[in-house]
């Protein structure tokens, strides 16, 4: 698992579907923040996932469709979540 294959989860709108928008960011789960070259931070991602599968991101992204997570987005993002966890 690389950087490049998150970004590419959080791009690629397969991943995400139109859904319920009226949960609030305490209830997230992680918040995966991103750097630039200079250590300055350019990105936030919310993942609330346990009896909610949303998301929603900093600056906001088109692709992600307001933030529901697919089936076989929520299948991904458990799978890149445990390899990140485990390394």
């Amino acid at each position: 698992m690389n950087k490049a294959d998150l970004i590419t989860f959080f791009n690629n709108p397969n991943n995400f579907n139109w859904s319920e928008t009226t949960w609030n960011l305490s209830e997230s789960e992680y918040i995966l923040r991103f750097y630039n070259k200079e250590n300055k931070e350019i990105g936030k991602v919310w993942l609330c996932l346990e009896g909610c599968g949303m998301t929603e991101s900093e600056p906001f992204s088109p692709n992600m469709k307001y933030g529901g997570l697919s089936k076989v987005g929520k299948e991904n993002l458990n799978f890149i979540l445990n390899e990140i966890l485990t390394e």
